[in-house]
Order: C-alpha cells, then structure tokens, then sequence
C-alpha cells in the first residue's frame, strides 16, 4: 500500500474486515484521500457495517464467506437483515454474484 496509495486511481477492496475498529486503522493509515472498500465477509463486520460506513468508502457484501463463517440458513438471515438497514449507510454497498475473480459481477447500489 505504501507504494500505491498515492495514485488517484487506485483503489483498495479490504478483505475480512474484522470490525469497524479495524476498518479505521485502515482508514489512518491510508488517509483521507485514498479510496476504500470494506469487504463484509465475518458475521462482526456485518454488525458494524454502520459504523464501518463512517471510515469506508463503499461496503461490500461477501455472501459466500460468510455463508461458510455462518451457514447457509443464517448468512440469509444475516442478509436480510443487512438489507433492512442500507438505507441507514452513508455510503454505496456492492453485493457481488458467483465467485468470479474480481468479483466482475454484481449490483452497486448508491446510497439514496
């Protein structure tokens, strides 16, 4: 990161995110300008995602890790209720589809 975090058009996805507090000594160590993505992939992290909007740039939600974290009936659960709740982020949410590499695939919905 040292190497590239000056360079506008780079951007970082940060993958299994632990919690907000985490999410923040990303965000410190990165600074303001640089642009973050938190991936939502621990059942923690899904529970923080509000708080993780305040240092992140945009939130993705990783369903296939953390369906293997929780199982596939309560990562739905989990879903669901993270859904409940996008409207409460400040900022844009991913939702990727499959398992494609770079996940070349799904939704982005801006914050309305």
């Amino acid at each position: 990161m040292k190497q590239t975090r000056d360079i506008a058009s780079i951007r970082y996805a940060i993958s299994y995110v632990k919690d907000a507090a985490e999410m923040s000594r990303y965000r410190a160590y990165c600074g303001p300008s640089v642009y973050l993505a938190a991936k939502l992939e621990r059942k923690h992290a899904l529970d923080e995602a509000l708080q993780m909007a305040g240092t992140a740039d945009e939130l993705w939600l990783c369903r296939g890790d953390l369906g293997a974290e929780l199982g596939v009936a309560a990562m739905a659960k989990a879903v669901y209720r993270f859904s409940a709740r996008v409207r409460e982020f400040s900022i844009p949410y991913f939702e990727p589809c499959g398992s494609s590499p770079g996940y070349r695939t799904g939704t982005l919905h801006p914050h309305t």
